[in-house]
């Protein structure tokens, strides 16, 4: 798995699920993991990485993979320059056809926009979220944060159009981060404070159901997290090892 979130947040949470039953290898191209997350995050995602046993190999890379079908629990192998074995999750890339479209792209296929995510030639199209490159001094991230911010002012500046006003530009406001790191442990970073353990891994929980559409949505869903989250919190919530038919 690569050093990006998705990659620390599955390697913790597999291993977790498989306990002593399944090696953990977190395969990163670089030097260093999560490497635009703040240092207090980056310290407390290796720290639970390693805590777990999940192997960390830095400057390595997978070249090929290869996959036999002998029926369930067929043999693969992956090969790799600068380091051994390990499952493969990849970077991110642009929006499913975004690069087909007849529009200025970036060098990474996301559609060049303005910043009130009006396409360039055809500013009656709006894009946003990951499939957009923004023109702004600072790059926005591809993230569910920044997509949702996103969101708000592109439906304003929909409306907009259709009435024939002037477009709000968007600014981008970094409110912080959150990783799951694994069952019940998390890492929340926000305006330099960093919270770790149970407490960051319920907060995170909490503020996506915060982030819901309506309250109706969000007290339905908070009724079903409660017993959960308060198991959590009280450290009653254990991980379920998993009986995959690995060899011990």
């Amino acid at each position: 798995m690569g050093g990006g979130p998705s990659g620390v947040e599955l390697a913790c949470k597999i291993k977790d699920r498989f306990g002593p039953r399944g090696e953990v290898k977190l395969i990163e191209r670089g030097d260093k993991l999560l490497k635009t997350f703040s240092s207090a995050l980056r310290r407390a995602s290796v720290r639970a990485l390693t805590r777990r046993g999940i192997e960390i190999c830095y400057r390595t890379e997978i070249r090929e993979s290869f996959w036999g079908w002998a029926g369930v629990g067929a043999a693969g192998a992956i090969a790799l320059s600068g380091g051994s074995g390990g499952l493969g999750s990849g970077g991110q890339r642009s929006a499913i056809g975004c690069g087909e479209l007849p529009c200025k792209h970036s060098e990474d296929g996301r559609v060049q926009v303005q910043s009130t995510f009006q396409v360039a030639d055809y500013p009656e199209v709006l894009v946003l979220g990951d499939g957009a490159e923004i023109a702004s001094r600072h790059r926005t991230p591809a993230t569910a944060q920044a997509a949702y911010q996103q969101a708000s002012v592109a439906a304003k500046n929909l409306q907009a159009l259709m009435e024939g006003k002037p477009l709000k530009s968007f600014r981008y406001l970094h409110l912080g981060d959150m990783l799951t790191l694994g069952i019940g442990d998390g890492v929340l970073d926000s305006f330099g404070v960093t919270l770790t353990g149970r407490v960051a891994a319920s907060l995170r929980r909490l503020i996506y159901v915060q982030r819901l559409p309506t309250w109706p949505h969000r007290l339905q869903v908070l009724r079903k997290l409660a017993p959960d989250l308060v198991a959590q919190l009280a450290g009653r919530s254990q991980p379920q090892i998993l009986n995959a038919g690995l060899s011990s």
